[in-house]
């Protein structure tokens, strides 16, 4: 994921991240837009197809759910998918963001995973 100019003092609890299409989203990050970005900028493209990769369907999923994951969706879908998936992105959100801490708020056993940032619109 290359460099998005986030501002030092900038923590997850700042960031906007909103889907202003199928491929692209709209990024805010402490009080500042940081802008349009398609999921390519963001390296959430499969390389060996072009397409989209499945971390960019998880955060589309996030979006339709405002960033909670509950866990009756869990249950109802593959739960093992969505935890390892949620990992990877954890990371991919981590270092492409360049923000410490925890992108996501800390899960217990039975509860949901939940966005530390805000998470929104309609992908089609």
């Amino acid at each position: 994921m290359p460099c998005l100019n986030i501002p030092d003092y900038a923590t997850w609890d700042s960031v906007i991240i909103r889907f202003i299409s199928v491929d692209s989203v709209e990024i805010r990050a402490g009080g500042r837009a940081i802008g349009a970005k398609h999921y390519k900028e963001l390296g959430f493209d499969d390389k060996r197809t072009g397409q989209s990769d499945p971390l960019w369907g998880l955060m589309k999923y996030l979006a339709k759910v405002n960033g909670d994951l509950s866990s009756r969706e869990l249950v109802a879908k593959d739960g093992a998918y969505f935890k390892k998936n949620i990992s990877r992105l954890r990371a991919r959100l981590t270092v492409g963001f360049g923000i410490a801490g925890d992108p996501f708020l800390p899960c217990y056993k039975s509860g949901p995973f939940r966005t530390r940032f805000i998470i929104s619109g309609t992908p089609s």
